[in-house]
């Protein structure tokens, strides 16, 4: 298949998000470029000893809201002497929420039970489960990176939920690499036939770099054939940007490749 037979995706992702995601597309006539909108800096302090000196009971809860986060808390907890203590906590004197099915597996994989995934992987889908329970006063620990928004906390602690959140990581803009030259390349020529956003952050740093490498270029993306917002916060982002966008009805990857699917046939 030549270069000239693909039609070409764009995803933004700050890690590994899309690796299986062309698993998802029916056909092979697809060239998926991923987009490095930015990077991941853990800090510096472990904050495993921090979350230890909390006590924990069984109407107490740990929510993980990305892969990123679920990585690098495991990456923590390994290299403090508490690993044994914080999965035992995890798996026996808590509850654990994840935000999504690809949170879920990779909690699943480090031996980490989850006890709930909202219906839809938003924070609003995570109050609203909270909002179900209802156990006054239960302590809630949000491990997360330091870029994140207060909504959640906000509405969380307005539920009456003591809300602890830890910051893991620092998100700063990505520099350009090859798949970004590429994708350049082709939006210059109008070449570009899907365009996925995957969080707020990601459009922020998306329209950020090109400003900054490629300003000409700004233009060029309302040419795009369909831009794709993963979810309703990411769809709210893409608004201050006057783009035409579809949003994916199942807030996944899964449902960003039906949508694409159902427009490529």
């Amino acid at each position: 298949m030549t270069s000239k037979q693909y039609k070409f995706i764009g995803i933004t992702q700050a890690g590994e998000i899309s690796r299986n995601f062309p698993d998802l597309l029916l056909t092979n006539m697809f060239k998926l470029i991923r987009l490095k909108t930015t990077e991941i800096v853990p800090v510096e302090d472990n904050i495993i000893d921090d979350i230890l000196k909390l006590s924990f009971g069984n109407n107490d809860y740990f929510i993980f809201l990305s892969i990123n986060a679920v990585k690098i808390f495991i990456d923590f907890a390994k290299k403090s002497t508490r690993f044994d203590d914080i999965i035992y906590i995890l798996n026996n004197r808590v509850k654990v929420v994840a935000i999504g099915v690809s949170t879920s597996n990779i909690l699943e994989k480090n031996g980490i039970a989850v006890s709930y995934i909202p219906k839809i992987s938003s924070s609003q889908g995570i109050v609203e489960i909270f909002q179900r329970i209802a156990k006054k006063q239960s302590k809630i620990i949000i491990p997360r990176s330091s870029l994140a928004d207060g909504y959640l906390k906000d509405a969380l602690s307005k539920l009456g939920y003591q809300v602890y959140e830890f910051y893991l990581y620092q998100v700063r803009i990505a520099e350009i690499d090859d798949q970004w030259i590429e994708f350049l390349s082709l939006l210059r020529c109008d070449n570009i036939d899907f365009l996925i956003f995957t969080s707020p952050s990601n459009v922020r740093s998306f329209f950020e770099i090109l400003e900054k490498t490629s300003s000409d270029l700004i233009s060029n993306v309302s040419n795009i054939g369909l831009v794709i917002s993963i979810g309703p916060k990411t769809s709210k982002e893409l608004k201050r940007y006057n783009l035409y966008f579809a949003e994916a009805k199942i807030h996944s990857l899964q449902g960003i490749a039906r949508l694409i699917n159902s427009k490529s046939f």
